[in-house]
Parts: C-alpha cells; structure tokens; sequence
C-alpha cells in the first residue's frame, strides 16, 4: 500500500541495512560492549581484544582509572527535565572523578560542540536513577550523583579494528552554556506552538 508511510520506511530501514548502512553503527555498539565487559572483569571478545587493549593501555597512558560502580549509568538532571546514561567515570592520580564516554565512529573532528553537551548534561545531573522490576515506575529508585569534575570530562575514541585509542579532553562548562541556549530555544518553540 502506497499509502502506508510506516510500511514503506520500515522497508526502507531494511533495504539499508541489507546494503550495509547500519554496519559500522553495529561494528561500533559491539564493540562498545565488549569495552564494558573488559571494565566488568569478564571476557573480551577476539574480534575486540586489540582495541580493547588500546582502551586500557590509553588509561595507564593517562593516569586514568575507571570507576566500575559508575559505569553505564542513568542520570537525571530534574530542572530542565532531562535524563541520560553515561559511559563511565574514571578518576586520576589525585581521585577526581570525571565523566567519561566512548566513541566509535570515523572521526571527532565536527562534533565538539555536541559531545560538549552530552557530557555537561551527565555532569551537572542531580542523582543516579535506577530503573526498578514495575512497568508503572513504582520501584525506581534515586542515589546520589557522585561528585565529577565540573569543566572537563573526557572521550575515549577507539574504531573498531583499528588498535588505538586516543584521549579527548572535552570543555563541558562550554557544553552547560550549549546546553542553556538550547533550553532557551526550546522555550521559544513551546511559546510560539501556540500560536
């Protein structure tokens, strides 16, 4: 049916994936799992272990040491009403705790501005939120937000297959003003909705 828009972008999203669209995303997700499981003391996929070896070799390099009780976590930031999950956090040789994540893809070189954001909404959130067993929330829970360092946070870019990892420093008091402009923005679009 011509007109089943829904049909058709699933047929779409699947004739793109059978060409290998979605490839280097899955390459990625696979290997970011095989990332956390290296963090969880478990086995490492062959496929992975090179680049997994380059992701702990970078945090000798560095000085870096990851937080396991705070990796893949859920965080809410409550007055903008905005939630996320962080990679990790890893702390240096004097203990202080930043927030950190893990990229995959080709390249770093135009999403600072973006990865800037990302990381000050996870650093500037107010409590950890974990999802309890009810699907109607009654057994979420809150924890407190550990307390990461404010103006950095890092980036951990490793591309599947390659063998190497290298470290990004990020500017997140930059990424909170980012993050303020487009509150800002959406309050704009939310009054002119009515219009």
């Amino acid at each position: 049916d011509p007109g089943d828009r829904a049909a058709l972008d699933r047929i779409c999203e699947d004739a793109a994936a059978s060409g290998g669209a979605t490839e280097r995303r899955d390459e990625g997700t696979a290997l970011h799992a095989a990332i956390e499981r290296s963090i969880l003391g478990q086995p490492v996929p062959s496929l992975f272990a090179a680049d997994v070896r380059a992701f702990q070799q970078c945090l000798r390099d560095h000085g870096l040491t990851v937080d396991a009780e705070h990796s893949e976590v859920m965080v809410v930031w409550d007055e903008p009403k905005i939630a996320g999950r962080f990679d990790l956090a890893v702390s240096d040789r004097s203990n202080v705790l930043y927030i950190a994540d893990i990229k995959t893809g080709a390249s770093l070189e135009w999403s600072g501005g973006s990865f800037s954001t990302q990381l000050a909404i996870y650093a500037n959130s107010d409590s950890i939120y974990q999802q309890g067993d009810a699907s109607d929330g009654s057994q979420d829970s809150r924890g407190p937000m550990p307390p990461v360092n404010g103006t950095t946070a890092f980036i951990f870019h490793v591309q599947p297959g390659s063998g190497v990892c290298r470290l990004a420093e990020v500017d997140i008091q930059y990424g909170r003003e980012l993050v303020d402009l487009n509150l800002q923005v959406r309050e704009a679009q939310i009054g002119r909705a009515h219009v």
